[in-house]
């Protein structure tokens, strides 16, 4: 799904590939802002440079990378 619970670090990550085929990620701390808005703020993270990508050219889809 491109967010995963890191049980080393406790925190959610977004996962996606830049424009250039580069990984890219991005967690979010559940210490500092509790599982439930951890997780959805990786969701959020991760739809938005979506977008972005999209918006600039580029085709992404959920199997993109796979």
């Amino acid at each position: 799904t491109g967010v995963t619970y890191s049980e080393s670090t406790f925190s959610w990550r977004a996962f996606w590939h830049n424009g250039k085929g580069k990984q890219v990620s991005k967690s979010f701390s559940v210490n500092k802002y509790g599982e439930t808005l951890a997780k959805q703020l990786a969701i959020d993270a991760r739809n938005n440079a979506i977008v972005e990508l999209i918006k600039n050219g580029f085709l992404y889809t959920e199997r993109h990378g796979k």
